[in-house]
């Protein structure tokens, strides 16, 4: 029986080592069988990622269509529109968006393209009424294709017979930034070299010409649809709050990040909760419901960018709190419009005042009451999405008016029309 046994064990081992494999052929046997394993696992989570893009995309569509109905422009891709009217203040923000650029040069323009491209953004093209992409760098979220899509829309708003070109940078920070130890009256190129670049905001002195952003459209990654319904449905839900039935205690709704002035307010709600609230995941509308609302800059630990909430605090008709330094708040293309004292009440960067400050508007609250309204008032008009659209055309047009002779093309530039560019997200 033993005799058999080993002789079977034997004949299997031969079985055995005819059937086993080279040690290459193994190799890319494990190498497929893990590309193939890895490739199934992934398909879940890249189904998600194209589902979430188209849905992105498609409320940005909506975003644009909602303006050009208002607006009474065509809702085709291809139709073209009349002349429309923006209000007579935009001009006002135009000149102050505009900044020192007085004159557009060349180099100012090849500046901010260069800049752009080490960031994220788009450097456009407009002539005869089209819109053209040039290059683009990718970005975060869907911030490119709301860009893109905000130029297409003032397109059908009519820009008229003019030739310009120009950079947006789709981040959260300025990136024009005045250099250090220029004097005040050496050439523009020389005081900005990140040249005259389009960007949501800037401190007071920044080379960054101002635009609307993203928000105006839509804000897909947030749930928030159009921008005229948002902007509709933040002012309803302050007429439903009267004053005298808010709290009386201030509010600021969003993450801490890590960021420096968001630290310091986090703690003064901890150490004052009469004073003051941080928390999250409080809706736009429902935070109407307080008297006082913070405005706390954006970024993370090392802070420095703007935060796009301003315009929902606004519409709410709180009084809306601003940290203010030295350059004054963060400029968005409508701040300008805003006096502090009038239609907001600024604090000091440092957070050092706030608690003062909030408690002395809880002692005067017939006063607090006028700011916010005062506030909210300015915000239904100016923030309304035609006069968002009106500005950034009036803009444009401006700007071509400023740039000194035919602007530079890169040697290797594909004319894209805007259209067709937003059938095609970035590689």
């Amino acid at each position: 029986m033993a005799v058999a046994a080993a002789k079977d064990a034997a004949s299997d081992e031969q079985l055995l080592a005819g059937c086993r494999f080279p040690a290459w052929a193994r190799y890319v046997v494990c190498l497929v069988a893990g590309l193939l394993a890895g490739f199934f696992l992934a398909l879940p989570q890249l189904r998600f990622e194209l589902s979430n893009e188209r849905f992105h995309r498609t409320s940005l569509r909506n975003g644009a269509a909602a303006l050009l109905d208002d607006t009474g422009a065509g809702s085709s891709l291809y139709d073209s529109s009349a002349e429309r009217a923006c209000p007579a203040f935009i001009d006002m923000l135009v000149r102050a968006a505009l900044g020192p650029w007085a004159n557009v040069t060349a180099v100012d323009v090849e500046a901010a393209a260069a800049s752009m491209r080490g960031e994220a953004g788009i450097d456009a093209l407009v002539r005869e009424g089209q819109v053209y992409i040039l290059h683009e760098q990718k970005g975060f979220q869907t911030r490119n294709a709301a860009a893109k899509l905000m130029l297409w829309t003032v397109s059908q708003l009519g820009l008229g017979n003019i030739t310009a070109r120009f950079a947006i940078d789709t981040q959260d920070r300025p990136h024009s930034p005045p250099a250090p130890d220029v004097p005040l009256d050496a050439p523009l190129s020389a005081r900005y070299p990140g040249g005259a670049l389009m960007s949501y905001s800037r401190k007071a002195g920044g080379g960054d010409i101002l635009i609307p952003e993203w928000g105006y459209l839509s804000w897909p990654e947030m749930q928030q649809g159009s921008w005229r319904d948002k902007h509709a449905s933040i002012l309803a839900a302050g007429a439903a709050s009267p004053w005298a039935n808010r709290t009386a205690v201030a509010l600021f709704a969003g993450s801490q990040l890590g960021n420096e002035m968001r630290v310091r307010a986090e703690a003064l709600a901890l150490r004052s909760p009469h004073l003051m609230t941080f928390t999250s995941g409080v809706s736009n509308e429902d935070q109407c419901g307080h008297k006082y609302l913070v405005y706390l800059e954006g970024g993370g630990p090392g802070g420095g960018a703007f935060s796009s909430r301003l315009k929902y605090l606004l519409l709410c008709g709180s009084t809306v709190l601003i940290p203010s330094g030295p350059q004054g708040p963060w400029l968005e293309w409508f701040v300008p419009a805003l006096q502090p004292g009038v239609h907001y009440v600024p604090f000091r960067e440092d957070v050092a005042d706030l608690g003062d400050v909030i408690a002395s508007l809880q002692r005067n609250d017939t006063a607090a009451e006028r700011i916010g309204a005062a506030g909210r008032d300015v915000a239904r008009d100016l923030l309304s999405p035609q006069s968002a659209m009106c500005f950034l055309r009036d803009l444009i047009r401006e700007y071509a008016t400023r740039q000194m002779g035919p602007p530079p093309l890169p040697p290797d530039a594909a004319l894209v029309p805007v259209q067709e560019s937003l059938l095609v997200p970035p590689a």
